[in-house]
């Protein structure tokens, strides 16, 4: 995940893709993981459930866009 987004976390980060983009970095993930160890989870927020987001310590969230992955 990393260079894709910000790794706000060990294992957590915030992307901001475009849906080609997205597609890509599935793809990558899935040719990478071990399926009987690895879970990844991706949640697609969009622009309200972004504004949701309350960031208690650490970098302020990013601006919205149209996929955020945290993972």
């Amino acid at each position: 995940m990393e260079g894709w987004g910000q790794r706000v976390q060990k294992s957590v980060f915030e992307l901001e893709l475009r849906p080609g983009e997205f597609q890509r970095m599935v793809r990558g993930i899935s040719e990478r993981i071990d399926r009987e160890v690895d879970s990844v989870r991706i949640y697609h927020l969009g622009e309200r459930g972004f504004r949701l987001i309350e960031v208690v310590a650490g970098e302020p969230a990013r601006p919205a866009s149209r996929f955020h992955i945290v993972g």
